[in-house]
């Protein structure tokens, strides 16, 4: 059961009941400037026979649902210009207009066909109903399609069988398994068949001559004229079903090249109708339009992108490495489309000779394992990765985030495609049409009912949650994708979706901040930041109150936790607070180095941001300091000197028992090192806890306490004079030269360096000293900072 059955709009069944409403034809929008005089030309009407149809047919047209990618009948204001020239088509085809309102208006199956070969199809499906019941068997469809002359493929035979059933299970079909005329009409109608495209019309020499020399400019080999043809295609053609049927059999044909089908699609874009509100009344303001689709375009693509049973890749034969650099000519550059990337991709693996390896089923053998092997799906049709990508470019072309065939066949692309050049694309379209609900407001996006599908239009699904849920479970698998151009595109396309304040896409965003591209891992650091930044009121506003809550003497933390809430209070939280507790969660992680990672992504993040002191991500630094891993400790100590604000006592304290106590000498070096930055001129404790320091057994530790005391020791302080004249005769000859450059500092006699010089060297060596001055002063006297 597909997403495109037809069901009447609310314009049109709104128009139903309005008594003075014509019951003459009309033609379409685009050909209403040529039909408009009563004394159109015999020429004019032979060309477009199969656009207008007489007064029965008419009937109809005017049911005509949105969904079903016909040429709408247009109502209200235009009724009296198009009067005319609805007349002028009855008096061509020989019937007369009839008086307003004289044949009520009553609803009938959609139709895409015109009235000559309606009756074709008549005669064909009263000769399949010998019985004259009016009805036909699903199981005779493939006989009235041979009598009607129809190409048909076997397995879109069992795809609609398998919805026929799918509809009498649900209760849609009254009739079980018969199938009237209308019914058959309707299956002919839809774009997820390729019926649509093999029904054979009767049209004009002139119309078929320009159809015919179009699709030789496109099929030839002049590159220019192609590129100018596909870019500005001939104004006749623009909407012309034929022309789109003639380009899709081409493009269809796979005994042309690989880019000759790539620019057929392009073209196939090109020509096709774009989406268009239906005319007439529409839906109130926030409810979802009534749009009209180009069918049979859709069905071209669709066709092409249709995928069989499931087989399974060895990824140990995948090879897609990063780009590596711009000097690399062997590498592709990043912004190359995906189109050529995939040429580009299968040309380099034939000359490395390194091909993919598909398998029907896992392998048993001794040397292959479940996890070697990921599932997708065959292809059915078309076997070219770059006519596929062309062919999801032009389906996004011809719909929009209003109609639920596209989000089905991209996520379906995305999940099940074999080629990642497919993949990427199906992912970053899904990202266009996240922006296109985006525009709803910064807060609705995916989550708003508005612009969104009813139940009753989707059977392919239970629910609506269901469906959303398919929609993340398959983004959050496109993070694990083979390849990086997947990866990045997936993330940026769950940035766009995401829903206000929902914090379960965020954490495969964060997962990405591992990612071994680079590429990948900084558009995730990158996202992620974004996204707490919002766009700045609130930042700028908990800024602005923690700079004033500091200087009226409030402690760090408090200050923070007041300037938050003064923020909030006073700005529309535009901010995503969930970002911080997604990388809070990833700290912990069963993988150490997946802890480290996510310290250091959330530390980037935050400052980033400019959310330095950020009370969550403060604590959770100082928690980690307890990890068992020692690199995780040494990842929150750097963590915590990006973001912590100075004096605060709650870092200070956990660094201070750190640089004491850890196991590692690198991990306490690292916690000494970050209390320069922190603690403040003169803390009483932590001038305690170097003096201590300074009389460990490492030399490192010994020479990295000496240090910071230069910065956190007061001048003339005579304890911390004492204890570093007293490592002056220190066996580490680097210890020995952070203390006379920290004793230069603190020493509060005027002439420094003739102070430290003999405490250094001895009385004996004051004169090499001065002479020897120019070369040691660097070194050994210069201060950190």
């Amino acid at each position: 059961a597909e997403c495109l059955q037809a069901r009447p709009s609310t314009a049109l069944s709104s128009a139903s009941t309005d008594s003075t409403r014509p019951s003459t034809p009309c033609a379409s929008d685009m050909f209403g400037s040529l039909l408009s005089s009563a004394n159109e030309s015999q020429q004019h009407s032979t060309n477009y026979s199969d656009r207008a149809q007489p007064a029965a047919q008419h009937q109809l047209q005017r049911s005509r649902h949105p969904l079903k990618g016909e040429m709408a009948t247009v109502h209200g204001s235009e009724d009296k210009a198009r009067d005319a020239g609805a007349g002028a088509v009855d008096e061509i085809f020989g019937e007369k207009p009839t008086s307003r309102g004289s044949t009520p208006f009553k609803q009938k199956a959609a139709s895409t066909v015109s009235f000559a070969l309606s009756k074709k199809l008549q005669q064909a499906f009263n000769t399949v109903d010998g019985d004259k019941t009016k009805f036909i068997e699903i199981s005779r469809l493939t006989d009235f399609l041979a009598e009607a002359s129809v190409k048909c493929y076997a397995d879109e035979i069992q795809e609609i069988h398998a919805q026929v059933q799918y509809e009498i299970g649900m209760g849609r079909r009254p009739n079980g398994t018969k199938l009237a005329f209308d019914d058959v009409l309707e299956l002919l109608a839809m774009p997820n068949y390729t019926l649509c495209i093999n029904l054979e019309e009767v049209v004009s020499k002139e119309r078929r001559d320009n159809i015919k020399k179009y699709t030789k400019v496109v099929l030839g080999s002049d590159d220019e004229a192609r590129a100018r043809s596909i870019a500005e295609p001939p104004t006749q053609l623009l909407g012309d079903k034929q022309a789109v049927c003639r380009l899709a059999m081409e493009m269809h044909n796979t005994e042309h090249p690989e880019m000759v089908r790539v620019y057929l699609a392009r073209a196939l874009g090109a020509v096709a109708e774009k989406p268009r509100e239906v005319s007439g009344n529409q839906p109130p303001e926030g409810e979802k339009r009534n749009m009209m689709f180009d069918g049979k375009a859709i069905a071209a693509c669709l066709f092409s992108l249709k995928l069989g049973e499931d087989y399974f890749l060895d990824k140990r034969s995948f090879y897609n490495p990063e780009p590596r650099g711009s000097d690399d000519s062997a590498a592709p550059p990043v912004g190359v489309g995906l189109m050529q990337a995939a040429i580009d991709w299968h040309t380099r693996a034939e000359e490395i000779r390194r091909p993919l390896e598909f398998h029907d089923a896992i392998p048993s053998d001794y040397c292959s394992r479940p996890e070697f092997y990921l599932p997708f799906k065959r292809v059915v049709h078309e076997h070219s990765d770059a006519v596929r990508v062309e062919c999801l470019e032009t389906i996004t072309k011809l719909c929009n985030h209003e109609n639920e065939t596209i989000v089905k066949v991209l996520l379906k692309s995305a999940a099940h495609d074999p080629s990642w050049a497919v993949r990427a694309t199906a992912v970053e379209k899904l990202g266009d049409v996240a922006r296109e609900l985006r525009k709803l407001g910064y807060k609705s996006r995916w989550g708003e009912v508005r612009y969104w599908w009813a139940e009753e239009e989707a059977p392919w699904r239970a629910s609506r949650e269901e469906f959303r849920a398919f929609f993340w479970s398959v983004l959050q698998g496109a993070t694990r994708d083979l390849a990086w151009q997947v990866r990045k595109r997936a993330i940026e396309t769950i940035y766009d979706a995401v829903e206000f304040g929902d914090q379960v896409p965020y954490n495969a965003i964060a997962a990405c901040a591992e990612d071994g591209a680079v590429l990948v891992k900084t558009a995730a650091q990158k996202l992620l930041m974004n996204a707490l930044f919002g766009r700045g009121s609130v930042i700028s506003e908990r800024n602005y109150k923690l700079v004033q809550h500091i200087q009226n003497g409030l402690a760090p933390a408090e200050a923070v936790r007041s300037a938050d809430a003064d923020a909030i209070a006073t700005k529309e939280a535009d901010w995503e607070r969930v970002v911080v507790d997604a990388l809070v969660d990833r700290t912990h992680h069963a993988s150490a180095m997946s802890r480290r990672q996510a310290l250091q992504t959330l530390a980037d993040v935050v400052c980033n941001a400019r959310l330095r002191g950020d009370n969550v991500s403060i604590q959770c630094f100082i928690e980690a300091l307890s990890d068992d891993d020692e690199l995780v400790k040494t990842a929150a100590i750097n963590s915590l000197r990006k973001t912590s604000l100075q004096s605060d006592t709650r870092v200070i304290g956990g660094l201070v028992d750190t640089a004491l106590y850890a196991t590692e000498w690198q991990t306490r070096k690292a916690a000494i090192e970050a209390l320069e930055n922190i603690a403040v001129q003169g803390d009483h404790d932590v001038v305690f806890a170097f003096h201590e320091l300074m009389r460990d057994k490492n030399a490192w530790i010994r020479e990295a306490a000496v240090k910071a005391l230069e910065i956190i020791a007061v001048e003339a302080d005579p304890a911390s004079i004492e204890t570093v004249t007293a490592i002056l005769q220190d066996s580490s000859w680097g210890v020995r030269r952070a203390a006379a450059r920290t004793l230069m500092l603190l020493e509060p006699e005027g002439d420094r360096q003739d102070t430290v010089g003999p405490k250094v060297f001895g009385r004996e060596d004051k004169n090499w000293y001065k002479d020897a001055e120019g070369y040691l002063r660097k070194p050994l006297f210069m201060p950190l900072r």
